[in-house]
């Protein structure tokens, strides 16, 4: 029963670890591509 908790807890951990990563490669990814499109809009 400890393994197993152990197990999920570190499975959950893993997933919302992946969430956030995934959250802040989409924020950079839109970022870098508001600053290169801003510049070009002004021309």
């Amino acid at each position: 029963l400890l393994l197993t908790l152990g197990v999920g807890t570190a499975a959950l951990y893993q997933f919302r670890r992946e969430q956030e990563l995934a959250r802040m490669r989409d924020r950079f990814v839109s970022g870098v591509s508001h600053e290169l499109r801003t510049p070009l809009a002004q021309i």
